[in-house]
């Protein structure tokens, strides 16, 4: 049987830890015989904050599952770049409105469109041939709006600097998996192809997909936990194509600070100074339950970093040490020195805090 630092040991308690946090399933890393307070070697720890509660799967299952919180936290740690996944509001209800959308991601027809056969489609009389072909092929779709959303515009993006030819690679990958039987078209935009007057210098590519599946006709109903594994299906087809990524929430990564709205960072543009509104009780409700989410996810990061640095394993231990010092920027000395404590026994080691100059940044 490993001990507290073997592998199998380790895996688990990640599993355990890692599972609820990075929404990574459930598996059982309870051995036959033990409760899991004693596998754990955590019984005195309580909250809300615990591991996942964790059901079914065996060894292999476990491994892998571990391998993928690794990963997550080797991400977090050396500041892997984030996906953007992000499907633009107003769904088109009609062909009228499709046809707009089209439009705007080819530019009306100056920047090619590609669609889910590998066709590539330039110009305006394609851009007319695809809105027949998407209008009367399949379930008609009527000009004026309808009850239904009939498309969806998906946005695929990574910062600047990113790979672009990979980037295309990797949503023609991503969709050809996740929209089988759907009827789609992409648009590569770069800060050199793009003929806007303010092109973005984030390579992106715009998607542009029919909500009904021609083959089964059921619809597509992209809801948040759906917006959750485009993300991460992304982000494995950019490291398939050479690119590291990663698809974190923003809770994942502590990042406390949302970023600015567009309406606010439009009238900053235009010299408006935004009103100052107050907050009401029921935001600073949210605050108080967004506070207590974050602590429990430092809690769970604590008890992963502590699992970590108990490993036989030596890049594990120093993976521990680059989850500790991400998790602790932004945080005050006194924070990260009452986890330190907690972690070693209410004392202190050397080594255990990040160097002073390297804190809140």
């Amino acid at each position: 049987m490993s001990g507290n630092g073997g592998k199998e040991y380790v895996d688990g308690m990640l599993v355990d830890w890692g599972a609820a946090l990075f929404n990574q399933g459930s598996v059982s890393t309870i051995a036959a015989g033990k409760s899991r307070a004693s596998v754990a070697g955590l019984g005195q720890t309580t909250g809300k904050a615990e591991g996942g509660v964790l059901k079914r799967g065996g060894p292999g299952e476990i491994a892998a599952s571990a391998a993928r919180i690794r990963s997550k936290l080797g991400a977090i740690a050396k500041r892997t770049p984030e996906v953007m996944v992000k499907i633009t509001p107003g769904a088109p209800r009609g062909m009228r409105q499709i046809k707009r959308h089209l439009d705007y991601i080819s530019r009306k027809g100056e920047i090619p469109l590609e669609d889910q056969e590998g066709n590539v489609l330039l110009g305006k009389e394609a851009l007319q041939s695809l809105r027949d072909d998407w209008q009367y092929g399949g379930a008609f779709i009527g000009d004026e709006e309808g009850k239904l959303r009939e498309a969806f515009h998906v946005v695929f993006s990574m910062p600047e600097g990113t790979d672009e030819l990979a980037v295309k690679r990797a949503v023609r990958d991503f969709a050809a998996k996740e929209f089988g039987g759907h009827q789609y078209v992409m648009a590569m935009h770069t800060f050199d192809t793009d003929p806007d007057p303010e092109p973005s210098r984030h390579p992106h590519v715009h998607l542009a997909v029919k909500a009904r599946n021609d083959e089964n006709g059921r619809r597509l109903n992209p809801r948040k936990e759906v917006l959750v594994r485009w993300r991460e299906g992304f982000a494995e087809a950019l490291n398939a194509n050479g690119i590291e990524a990663t698809a974190t929430k923003r809770l994942q990564r502590l990042k406390r600070e949302r970023g600015e709205k567009q309406s606010t960072r439009q009238m900053k543009e235009r010299g408006r100074r935004p009103e100052q509104i107050g907050k009401s009780r029921v935001e600073g409700e949210a605050v108080q339950m967004a506070r207590a989410k974050e602590n429990q996810t430092i809690n769970a990061y604590r008890q992963l970093c502590n699992v970590l640095s108990q490993s036989e394993d030596i890049n594990d231990r120093k993976l521990a040490i680059g989850v500790a010092r991400r998790i602790s920027e932004g945080r005050s000395a006194g924070e990260i020195a009452s986890w330190a404590k907690e972690r070693n026994g209410g004392s202190t080691p050397r080594g255990a805090l990040p160097p002073e100059k390297d804190r809140g940044r």
